[in-house]
């Protein structure tokens, strides 16, 4: 996929601040060519976004030299809901959009704390945020029915399709915006959850400050997102940037946060590598380290494949860096 130098570009304002810290130390990173883009969701999706890039040739990758966060402009390229609806019923090669469970939620779950002081009865009022089919709403209403913490667990969603199936399922999941929640229900919650949701936002600053607003004081915000340090950043993936994409994060980011929202950082931790992306894994690094000419080999498929036997056979696969990087937070 093509990488151009910046260019200029009719259609498109540089932006005048950081959407995370709203910063005006901003680089321009990288352009990146429209019509490469447009033509591998086509191939791959069968999908149409031609729209999401009208009248432009390139967008551009910045980086905010202050948090550390990097995204894409202009922000009208950002996914609208029916391009979820498409991508929950497309059928790729690394498995279902939705991920019925995944290693954030177990992470979250411990996170969750034994009492609520901030209830009469000790209950917890959770909310997650971007909940899709609601798998992990079900997760922590299914775990906590056992104990002796009850919790009412509540989803948003911006996927009309995701909505209506989690409601089949009897889940609390409504179509709202979290600005217009978080005016209604200020200090609400015990616990809220954005997990792979921020890397779509591209008002992620506002986002957050509405996220702590529907938080009560010591509650818990947990967040996780793909991480750009691990095997991503050599990677080349149509999900990994616009119009799916809008930022991205890496530890470093999640440290700073507390520096921006009024809460504490409890713990950072970053996935091990999963067993569905082990190929992904020797892909990225085998493809960057075979554009040096000495290491073309490299790029042969045989290597891939005993690379990939090697990493899930040899048992190190627990020890490399994967996907996500989870944080939580606490309210202050």
């Amino acid at each position: 996929m093509s990488i151009a130098p910046l260019k200029p570009n009719s259609s498109y304002n540089p932006p005048l601040e950081c959407p995370l810290c709203a910063s005006h130390a901003i680089a321009s990173l990288r352009s990146h060519a429209t019509a490469p883009v447009i033509q591998c969701w086509r191939r791959q999706y069968g999908v149409e976004v031609a729209a999401y890039f009208e009248n432009m040739d390139f967008f551009t990758e910045h980086g905010c030299r202050d948090c550390g966060i990097q995204f894409f402009s202009p922000v009208t390229m950002a996914a609208k809901p029916p391009l979820y609806e498409i991508l929950a019923n497309a059928n790729p090669a690394n498995g279902k959009y939705y991920r019925a469970h995944k290693w954030e939620y177990d992470m979250a779950l411990k996170d969750i704390p034994s009492t609520n002081p901030n209830s009469a009865n000790g209950e917890h009022h959770l909310l997650e945020i971007g909940c899709g089919f609601g798998d992990f709403l079900s997760l922590a209403e299914s775990r906590f029915r056992l104990g002796t913490v009850p919790i009412i667990a509540e989803g948003l969603e911006q996927n009309p399709a995701a909505v209506l199936e989690a409601e089949r399922r009897g889940l609390a999941v409504c179509h709202d915006d979290i600005c217009e929640v978080a005016a209604r229900r200020a200090e609400k919650y015990s616990t809220v959850c954005l997990f792979q949701v921020l890397e779509h936002v591209p008002d992620t600053g506002d986002f957050l400050r509405a996220a702590c607003v529907l938080l009560h004081k010591g509650g818990r915000l947990m967040l996780a997102v793909p991480n750009a340090a691990s095997f991503l950043r050599h990677a080349w993936n149509i999900l990994d940037m616009p119009p799916h994409h809008m930022t991205r994060w890496q530890p470093s980011v999640m440290t700073r946060l507390p520096r921006l929202f009024p809460m504490k950082l409890l713990r950072v931790r970053t996935e091990p590598l999963a067993d569905y992306h082990v190929s992904d894994y020797a892909e990225s690094y085998l493809s960057a380290w075979s554009e040096k000419p000495m290491l073309r080999v490299l790029g042969h498929p045989r290597v891939k494949s005993m690379a990939v036997a090697l990493i899930r056979g040899s048992g190190i696969r627990r020890f490399l860096r994967g996907h996500t990087v989870y944080a939580c937070f606490e309210r202050i």
